[in-house]
């Protein structure tokens, strides 16, 4: 069974105290050598309102069993224009972002996470 996880119950369940332990463990697997990251790829095309743009990047944690997947996309229109259509109005893009959590020994999803708070706390607890 695939467990779908939006922000609210990502929040409900991450504090920093096991981001931080997980962040610890996985540098100290990444030094023995123990996980694989590749560094993220963007895929873009222009639209009839801007650009397209997707970026994924992806890690394996061996010691947990498990593969991530991130896929972030978004939409920027042309020269910054508002909604109103005049130009400098910001980017008024839309980005939309998924997790996909997979087991390394069956290759089964197990988890689709809706990324809006994850890489907030992933991010905080890197730079402490």
């Amino acid at each position: 069974m695939v467990l779908v996880i939006n922000n609210a119950e990502a929040e409900r369940v991450l504090t920093q105290e096991n981001v931080l332990q997980a962040l610890d463990e996985a540098y100290v697997d990444l030094d023995k050598g123990l996980t694989a990251n590749r560094p993220r790829t963007f895929t873009s095309a222009p639209t009839a309102q801007g650009r397209f743009t997707a970026n994924t990047h992806e890690g394996i944690l061996a010691t947990k069993g498990a593969y991530d997947i991130r896929i972030v996309t978004h939409n920027a229109r042309s020269r910054g224009a508002s909604d109103d259509g005049t130009v400098g109005g910001g980017t008024g893009g839309l980005n939309v972002s998924l997790d996909l959590l997979y087991d390394i020994e069956s290759g089964e999803l197990l988890a689709i996470m809706q990324d809006g708070y994850l890489p907030k706390m992933r991010v905080q607890a890197t730079n402490a």
